[in-house]
């Protein structure tokens, strides 16, 4: 049943609201991820449902914890997909190693400060910008 082809909505709506669709494997219904809990409910043997994008299998309330699988793109383009720079990623990995080389080259500083900001660099979305 995952293997089915469904259509999809309009290309308006998906650009709008970019969301999960699942296939129930009981009733063969496409359904928007907010609306299986309603389905589940409407349809007490239907617990077994599959996304329309990977084609991956959940049972009970596992699909929750499914959130994204692919794009649009990787979906239409195939083997041709080539996936796009992360911008933030490389920003952000640059202004840790600016701030890991500013620590480096400053004079010892208190142990209480070095110790936080020992701390801060382990989380690895470090703030760039002044609050």
């Amino acid at each position: 049943v995952c293997s089915l082809l469904v259509l999809l909505p309009p290309a308006r709506e998906r650009r709008c609201t970019p969301m999960v669709f699942f296939i129930c494997e009981t009733t063969n219904e496409c359904i928007k991820k907010p609306k299986v809990e309603a389905h589940m409910r409407k349809h007490p043997n239907a617990w077994v449902f599959c996304c329309m994008d990977c084609g991956a299998r959940f049972e009970g309330e596992a699909y929750k914890e499914h959130t994204s699988c692919m794009s649009e793109a990787q979906r239409y383009e195939g083997k041709f997909y080539v996936p796009k720079e992360n911008k933030g990623e490389k920003k952000q990995q640059s202004w840790m190693e600016s701030v890991l080389a500013a620590l480096e080259a400053a004079p010892a500083a208190s142990a209480g400060l070095k110790s936080y900001v020992d701390r801060l660099t382990q989380y690895d979305n470090l703030p760039r910008k002044k609050a």
